[in-house]
């Protein structure tokens, strides 16, 4: 997920997508601004460098790569996104997002990129490593085991269960009620066709009775 606000795109006397500009503020002195697609740009550039600050940082991030052929390219692609310019209720922009359309995806490219709202991209965040050994879901705290199922990174705490399959299942339900509410709102077809995948998927693991490893 990348998500940044900044300026509007514009070109130069060459045609060229520009990546910075001066424009004078309100008290008549010149302010530089980084345009929008420039600062995703970097973004993505950061996160694929092989043996970067954001990959030692955050693992996942680990043989990722850029197929976006240029800047230019990449900002020429931008303009015809649906989303780029939308906002979320707190005025950031929507999300560039590489692997709600194919799961797992690690190339950021036109074939597997779109812009996301920000409950969009949470929805499926999972934090392996706070959990632990125990599901999805799922922790130990004093002697039982508590289900959480987060709301926009806001804990929603499940109760208290005697097994850990039982809180897994507790937060199955809600993951599941969370994914239909959303795909609900019909953002896009592309982003509701993307969740109804998962809530296909999570539907069977409550059916079988089956843990759930991923979204």
């Amino acid at each position: 997920m990348i998500q940044i606000s900044n300026s509007k795109d514009l070109k130069n006397e060459q045609n060229l997508w520009l990546k910075s500009y001066n424009l004078i503020n309100e008290n008549g002195k010149s302010e530089r601004h980084t345009t929008r697609s420039y600062n995703l740009w970097r973004s993505i550039v950061s996160r694929c460098r092989a043996g970067g600050l954001v990959q030692s940082k955050n693992p996942t991030y680990v043989g990722v790569t850029n197929n976006f052929a240029s800047y230019q390219i990449f900002t020429d692609w931008c303009q015809e996104q649906y989303g780029f310019w939308n906002r979320n209720p707190s005025n950031t922009f929507w999300h560039l997002d590489k692997d709600l359309l194919v799961q797992g995806n690690k190339i950021y490219s036109e074939n597997f990129c779109l812009f996301v709202p920000q409950e969009v991209n949470k929805l499926f965040n999972i934090k392996s490593n706070s959990r632990g050994v125990y599901p999805l879901g799922v922790s130990y705290q004093d002697n039982r085991f508590k289900a959480q199922c987060n709301v926009s990174n806001k804990p929603n705490y499940l109760g208290f269960y005697k097994t850990p399959n039982e809180a897994h299942r507790a937060w199955q339900r809600a993951k599941l009620e969370q994914m239909i509410i959303i795909r609900d709102k019909n953002y896009s077809e592309t982003i509701s066709n993307c969740i109804q995948v998962r809530v296909n998927s999570l539907t069977q693991d409550i059916q079988s009775n089956r843990e759930t490893f991923k979204l």
